[in-house]
Order: C-alpha cells, then sequence, then structure tokens
C-alpha cells in the first residue's frame, strides 16, 4: 500500500468479524481514508499472491466497507484520539496535502487551523476530480469528520491577501504550514497553447457548475488523469466527438 496502511492486519481482523479493530487500523494509519478508498487504483490488488490462484482479495471494497459501517456506527478514527499538547499550528490551504497535515497534527495532539480561499475544503479533491470518479460526500464526510476533532477551518482567506505567514504567527500559531496546492496552469510550448482550455480549469468550472457547454469536435492534448478526465467530461458537456492526442504509443 503507498498509503502504507496495514493491509493484512486489517483483512484478518475482518475476517475475524472484529470490524473495529479493522477500523481503528484503518484511521491509525493517516486520515482521507475514505477518498482513498474511492479513488485509490488499489495496487495492492495487483500484488496479492492469491491472484496467481484465481482472483486477488477484494482489498478496497472490503476497506470501503469497513469505513462505512464505522460512518454508520459512530465510531471515531484513531487519528483523533490524541490528548492536547498546548501548542497551536496553523495550515494554509485545504487541499489534501492541508488536510492530511492537520489530521496528523492532531493525532499529535495540536491544536490545529486551516485558512483556505475558497469558501469550501478540498482543492484538487473538490475541483479535480469528476462526480463519475468519487462522489463529493465521501469528501464532505471526510472534512465533517476532521472539523468535529479538533481541526478549526477559517475559509475566504487568501495567503498575500487576507493573511500573511506574520499575520497568522501574530494570532499565536507557533508554526505555519503552508499548502498552497497543486492546481498551477501548466503550459507547453507549443503555438496556439494560449488559446486552448486548460484540463485543471475545465474540470473546475464543472465542479462549480460555471462550464459551457460544449458542441462539436473536441481534442484533447496530454494524457494522465486531467486529460482522461477532460475527454471524459468534454462528451458529458455535450461534445459530440472526443479526441486524445499524444505523442507516444499507446501502450
Amino acid at each position: 500500500c503507498p498509503h502504507h496502511v496495514p493491509i493484512q492486519a486489517y483483512v484478518q481482523k475482518i475476517v475475524q468479524g472484529d470490524f473495529e479493530a479493522a477500523y481503528d487500523l484503518i484511521t491509525a494509519k493517516n486520515a482521507l481514508q475514505g477518498i482513498c478508498g474511492a479513488v485509490c487504483a488499489h495496487p495492492c490488488e495487483d500484488a496479492c499472491i492469491r491472484g496467481t490462484i484465481d482472483a486477488p482479495v477484494k482489498i478496497r471494497e472490503l476497506k470501503r466497507f469497513v469505513l462505512e459501517y464505522g460512518k454508520a456506527q459512530g465510531w471515531t478514527p484513531a487519528w483523533a484520539k490524541a490528548d492536547a499538547n498546548g501548542h497551536k499550528v496553523a495550515v494554509v490551504g485545504a487541499g489534501p496535502a492541508g488536510l492530511a497535515c492537520a489530521s496528523e497534527l492532531r493525532k499529535a495532539g495540536y491544536e490545529v487551523t486551516v485558512f483556505e480561499k475558497e469558501n469550501t475544503a478540498g482543492g484538487m479533491i473538490k475541483f479535480g476530480i469528476p462526480d463519475y470518479a468519487m462522489k463529493k460526500e465521501v469528501l464532505d464526510n471526510e472534512v465533517k469528520v476532521l472539523a468535529e476533532n479538533g481541526v478549526n477551518f477559517e475559509f475566504g482567506k487568501e495567503l498575500g491577501k487576507d493573511i500573511t505567514i506574520d499575520s497568522i504567527k501574530a494570532m499565536g500559531y507557533e508554526a505555519v504550514f503552508a499548502a498552497i496546492g497543486s492546481g498551477k496552469k501548466v503550459t507547453a510550448d507549443v503555438k496556439g497553447v494560449d488559446k486552448a482550455i486548460d484540463a485543471v480549469e475545465l474540470l473546475k468550472a464543472i465542479a462549480l457548475g460555471n462550464a459551457e457547454k460544449l458542441c462539436g469536435n473536441v481534442v484533447v492534448a496530454g494524457k494522465g488523469f486531467a486529460a482522461m478526465d477532460a475527454a471524459r467530461s468534454a462528451l458529458r458537456c455535450g461534445a459530440k466527438d472526443v479526441r486524445i492526442v499524444y505523442r507516444r504509443r499507446q501502450d
């Protein structure tokens, strides 16, 4: 598991019917496990030795089950059970890095406040992952769990405009973690590229309900998750034909 979640251990607890122990093993490692369970490409299943016999153990589905069961039971994530240590730390940015940092700090007993320029948390999870890949209720629940377990959020606070590192420290925070995002536009040295729609900007516009309806033919230049999601989203926005252009071979 790239997230270092103890797979064998929590699967064994599920086998034994001890779902709460499995829940603790999953949530103790790090937060955002619900999001992980929704969008992870489950490389653990590719490595599962059972796959050489018939089929891999459905590890991701087991994780989803445990997390949904734990939510229904009202269990508290293991990372949220730390005693306060009397220190305050601020996080700037409520994207995946900021949310993960906030949960790690909370796990260590810190009082944490997350400052975010948008009016909602999530960053690229919110604006970059289409609804067909992950329902935003999953993200909303993760943020709700963080807020209910000692992580404070202040929205509409943009670094350099509404707040500065110095002004944050003047509020009594001993340290600041800047997680200001991976949403910066990546440009190519191609003539006329400035006239193209940026894939990430398209996905954000769709997430905000501001996307224009497309028609006719659409070409997506590039590959990777953003390109594939842009292509699939273009069809959903009304494009008649969508083609992906990429410089390397298909494999």
